[in-house]
C-alpha cells in the first residue's frame, strides 16, 4: 500500500495555492496516510481523530471554508527558487507545496460540497466525496456547543455583578439537545421533545400584541400545542388567558406583568403541570429578548441590561439569571462578541470602541410588597356607622323634636286656624308653581346628540380593541 499526505487547509489558503501554483505551510499540518494503488486514502486506516485535530476552527456554518487535499507521495519542497536564480533558505520545517502534487481534494460535509459547488464556479476543479462526514459533523456541534456555553457565561458577565449562577446538568443536558435540533432545523411544535427545545425552535407567528404581555402569550401558544391533550393543562392556560385578557395589563412592563400576584401563581402551577426543567418566568425573560434580538438582527444588551434592571428585587435572582444564561447559550458568542468586548475594555487592551457599562446587583430576596388582602371574612362584625348615627341625630324626624310654628295670613299678619292651614302636600305644590324660572331658553339648549354620538364612537373603538385582543387570546389558548 502507498503512502500519501493529507492536509487541511481554509478556502483562502486553496484560492491561493491555485492562483500562485504553490502553497506556503508548514510540515507539521501534513499527516501520513495509507492510500491504495490509484492515490485514494483507505478509509478504513484513516487516522481520523488526528486528522480532526489538525482542521482549521471554523463555525459550524462554516463548514464549506475547510478543504481536505489528498497529496502525492512527496514531502514539500525545502528550498524555492526564485526567479532571479538565486536560492533562498526557508526557515526550518516550512516549506512550498506545488499544485502539481495535489492527487484530490475533499469538502468535509455534503452540505459544505453543495455550497462549494457556487462558490467555486470560476475554478477548473473537481470535488471528491466527504471522507468522514459523521465524525466531522460530530467535531463541528463541539464547536458550535463551546460557543453556545461561551455564550451564556458571557451575558451573566456582562449583565450581574458578581454572578453566582451554575447552570444545572439537567439544563445543560436540555440546552444541548435543543442546539442540536436548532442546527437540524427542527420545526416548531415538537410535542415528543422538551419545552426547552419547543421554546428556542419557536418564532411567533400569531397575531400577538407587540407589548410585553405578548411574551407571556408566547408562553401559552407553545404550552397550548404542546399540551393541547392534556385537561389539566388545559385548565391552568384558562386562568393564564383571563390574566392576558385584562386590558389593564397591556401596558406593563415585562418586570411588572412577571410580579403580579395574580400571575406567579400560575406560573408556578403550570410548571408543575408540564414539569418544566426552568421556572416559567425565565422562559418568558427569554422569548421576550429572543423576540426583541431576532427583529434587530442583533442583541440588545442595553435593553437586557435594563429589562434585568427592572426586575432586580421583583423576580427571583436564580430566576434571572438562568434567563441570561439561556438566552446566551441560544445566541451565541459570536452575536455578542462586540459588546462583550466594548463593554470590558480593561479587559481587553485591542478595543477601540469603548461603551459605559455598569453591570446590576441583584439582591438575594424578593423585594416584592404584600399581596393585596383579601375580603373581610363574613363573621367579621361591621364597624359602627358613626357618621350615620350623627346625622340621624341631628336631622331626627321623632314627634318630640318638632317644632310648634304658627301661620300668619299673607298681607294681613292675621292667625290661621289649624284647620285652615295648607297640608305639606298642598305645601310642596304652592313651591312647585314658579316653572318659569326653571325653564331654560329653547334657543340656547345645545344639542343633546352629541354627547351619544361621542359615547357611541367610543363604545365602538373599545369594541374593535376589545375584539382585536380576544383575537390574541381566545383562540390561541382554546
Amino acid at each position: 500500500m502507498n503512502v500519501g499526505y493529507i492536509v487541511s487547509v481554509t478556502l483562502a489558503e486553496f484560492q491561493v495555492w491555485y492562483a500562485t501554483g504553490e502553497l506556503r505551510l508548514s510540515r507539521s499540518r501534513l499527516l501520513p496516510v495509507p492510500c491504495s494503488a490509484s492515490g485514494q486514502p483507505a478509509p478504513d486506516k484513516l487516522r481520523k481523530n488526528e486528522i480532526m485535530d489538525l482542521l482549521p476552527h471554523v463555525d459550524l456554518e462554516d463548514e464549506h471554508s475547510v478543504l481536505l487535499v489528498v497529496l502525492n507521495g512527496a514531502e514539500p519542497e525545502g528550498r524555492y527558487e526564485e526567479l532571479s536564480g538565486a536560492d533562498t533558505p526557508l526557515v526550518e520545517n516550512v516549506g512550498y507545496l506545488s499544485s502539481s502534487k495535489i492527487r484530490s481534494i475533499h469538502p468535509l460535509t455534503r452540505r459544505g460540497a453543495e455550497i462549494l459547488s457556487s462558490r467555486m464556479e470560476g475554478y477548473a476543479i473537481k470535488l471528491g466525496t466527504p471522507l468522514f462526514e459523521d465524525e466531522t459533523s460530530c467535531m463541528l456541534f463541539q464547536w458550535s456547543l463551546r460557543r453556545s456555553l461561551r455564550g451564556g457565561s458571557a451575558l451573566l458577565e456582562l449583565c450581574v455583578a458578581k454572578p453566582d449562577f451554575q447552570p444545572p446538568a439537567d439544563l445543560i443536558e436540555a440546552a444541548c439537545e435543543s442546539l442540536n435540533l436548532l442546527n437540524e432545523q427542527a420545526r416548531f411544535p415538537m410535542p415528543d421533545q422538551s419545552l426547552l427545545a419547543n421554546v428556542m425552535c419557536y418564532d411567533r407567528h400569531d397575531p400577538i400584541p407587540e407589548d410585553d404581555i405578548g411574551y407571556v402569550y408566547d408562553l401559552g401558544v407553545i404550552l397550548r400545542k404542546m399540551f393541547d391533550t392534556k385537561a389539566e393543562v388545559k385548565g391552568g392556560l384558562d386562568k393564564l388567558r383571563e390574566f392576558c385578557k385584562g386590558t389593564e395589563k397591556t401596558k406593563l412592563r415585562l418586570s411588572e406583568l412577571l410580579a403580579d400576584f395574580v400571575l406567579r401563581p400560575v406560573l408556578e402551577d403550570l410548571r408543575g403541570l408540564v414539569a418544566s426543567t426552568v421556572d416559567l418566568s425565565t422562559v418568558v425573560l427569554f422569548l421576550g429578548w429572543k423576540y426583541k434580538s431576532q427583529r434587530a438582527g442583533a442583541a440588545d444588551i442595553g435593553g437586557i441590561l435594563e429589562d434585568v434592571r427592572n426586575s432586580a428585587g421583583k423576580t427571583e435572582k436564580e430566576n434571572i439569571q438562568a434567563a441570561l444564561w439561556l438566552f446566551g447559550f441560544f445566541w451565541g458568542f459570536d452575536r455578542m462578541a462586540n459588546d462583550y468586548y466594548a463593554r470590558q475594555p480593561e479587559r481587553f487592551a485591542f478595543v477601540s470602541d469603548r461603551v459605559r457599562h455598569k453591570p446590576v446587583e441583584l439582591p438575594e430576596k424578593l423585594l416584592l410588597a404584600a399581596p393585596p388582602a383579601g375580603p373581610p371574612l363574613a363573621t367579621a362584625e361591621p364597624e359602627p356607622k358613626k357618621e350615620e348615627t350623627s346625622v340621624t341625630e341631628e336631622v331626627s324626624l321623632e314627634p318630640s323634636a318638632t317644632k310648634e310654628v304658627s301661620v300668619v295670613r299673607e298681607g294681613t299678619g292675621e292667625p290661621v286656624e289649624p284647620d285652615e292651614q295648607p297640608t305639606p302636600d298642598e305645601a310642596a305644590e304652592d313651591k312647585e308653581e314658579p316653572e318659569p324660572k326653571k325653564r331654560a331658553s329653547p334657543a340656547r339648549k345645545k344639542p343633546a346628540k352629541k354627547k351619544p354620538a361621542k359615547k357611541a364612537a367610543e363604545k365602538k373603538k373599545a369594541t374593535r380593541r376589545k375584539k382585536k385582543q380576544d383575537d390574541g387570546t381566545g383562540e390561541l389558548f382554546k
